[in-house]
């Protein structure tokens, strides 16, 4: 094992690029920014102008009638575009329209990229859970980590590490978190792999 290099582990998560799947071909394509990538297929499209993972709906407002506050927030697999507004119901009796806010379910992610909402191409399961990389430096940094032995202490909330899930800290789970790992390593495109 490789002994801990805190210059590369102790960074942010860069959420520039990821491998994805295609919507198409269900083939590696490439996020880079709001644009995917899919060189088997040909398509490209642009990420920012729908989301196609889970995502939270919420709507707010006041009840015309008694001024009282109304909220809605609900997670679904997916959201229709088309859908702007909300009726919300007070428990006066009163019904009103409301404008409906929509963003990225990002806190439940379980292999879904966080800007494009596909499904990350780097994934697998590990011991009930969903082990998960956005591209071939973020798994670099997650395998160095669960390597190092000793480990170092997270600083803070801001780094990779300090944001991993307590079951792939586990040092429990540090040789089935290795197999994954090496896994999702075996799905990474050709190019895509450390010299």
């Amino acid at each position: 094992m490789e002994p801990y290099r805190p210059e590369r582990t102790d960074r942010r998560l860069s959420l520039h690029t990821a491998l994805v799947r295609c919507p198409r071909c269900d083939a590696c394509a490439r996020r880079t920014g709001h644009r995917v990538v899919c060189t088997a297929c040909g398509l490209v499209r642009e990420a920012g102008r729908s989301f196609a993972g889970p995502v939270l709906a919420t709507a707010s407002g006041r009840c015309p009638t008694c001024g009282r506050a109304l909220r809605y927030a609900a997670e679904h697999a997916a959201w229709p575009g088309t859908v702007r507004d909300r009726e919300l119901r007070c428990g006066c009796g009163t019904a009103s329209r409301h404008p409906v806010a929509v963003r990225p379910s990002w806190r439940r992610n379980q292999g879904t990229d966080p800007v494009s909402g596909l499904s990350l191409w780097l994934c697998t399961g590990v011991r009930g859970h969903v082990l998960w990389a956005l591209d071939a430096d973020h798994l670099d940094a997650v395998e160095e980590y669960v390597a190092a032995v000793p480990r170092p202490p997270s600083h803070g909330n801001a780094t990779l590490t300090s944001r991993l899930p307590v079951w792939i800290k586990s040092a429990k789970n540090r040789r089935d978190v290795l197999i994954g790992l090496g896994r999702l390593r075996d799905l990474l495109p050709a190019g895509s792999t450390r010299p």
